[in-house]
């Protein structure tokens, strides 16, 4: 399915352009003067997801099971020990603090899985494992440490949505009671955990593509119900939100 290739990232193009096409009907832009300083990683992984806690603590995830962290803004860079070796793909990561952080790795049935370290990277726990053989883990967003959701691909018709509220020792997935009725084909675009964020006082939202219609789904109670309004991007294969 094509939700599951790299054409994911086209749906960040697409995001890309329609901002510029904004950004060029409203005028320039003041300039900024931004300068980006290359910093070593120790790794030629595909790093595909960053988590900053603050200007010196940043935690980086990619493929190969790839997991690193800075405490010094960068300076320097740590490999952590991380579960099931090279095989997993870590996708999103999402980090509270110098000892705490959630990863998603994102592949087909069992390969789709929600870690958390509590120990700096020390020690791993796996929350949950995929147990679909359809099922693809996409991205994942938290509202503080106890509170979030993960999102991926459709499954028999219904958006896999999964809530924690206890820092992901247990994950509910919602039922379509929860969520409006899937698109054929609809999911996430599994790339640096762009496709699911969180707001104040329980707001989230979803994007969903590969479907006849580019959607954005929301939340208003910490993502125990969601809604969707159509978003105005192409749909079809490999696009959407």
């Amino acid at each position: 399915m094509a939700m599951k290739r790299p054409l994911r990232s086209f749906g960040v193009l697409l995001g890309t352009a329609a901002l510029a096409a904004a950004s060029a009907a409203a005028g320039p832009w003041p300039r900024a003067d931004l300068v980006l300083t290359p910093q070593p990683s120790g790794t030629d992984a595909l790093l595909q997801a960053v988590s900053a806690v603050d200007t010196s603590l940043v935690w980086v995830s990619g493929h190969r099971g790839v997991v690193l962290r800075t405490t010094d803004g960068g300076a320097t860079w740590t490999r952590l020990a991380t579960p099931a070796g090279d095989s997993l793909q870590f996708r999103d990561v999402d980090a509270f603090d110098e000892r705490t952080a959630a990863l998603l790795s994102a592949g087909p049935g069992t390969l789709s899985r929600l870690y958390r370290t509590r120990d700096g990277g020390a020690t791993w726990t796996l929350q949950f494992l995929m147990d679909h053989p359809d099922g693809f883990l996409d991205c994942a967003a938290f509202w503080d440490a106890d509170t979030g959701f993960a999102y991926g691909d459709a499954v028999e018709g219904v958006l896999y949505v999964l809530r924690t509220d206890d820092g992901g020792r247990t994950w509910t997935r919602l039922g379509a009671g929860a969520l409006p009725a899937a698109q054929p084909g609809e999911g996430g675009f599994a790339a640096s955990g762009t496709c699911a964020a969180t707001g104040p006082d329980g707001v989230g939202w979803i994007a969903a593509g590969n479907a006849r219609r580019a959607r954005v789904l929301r939340t208003d109670d910490y993502g125990r119900t969601w809604r969707a309004a159509d978003a105005p991007l192409p749909g079809g294969a490999a696009a959407g939100a």
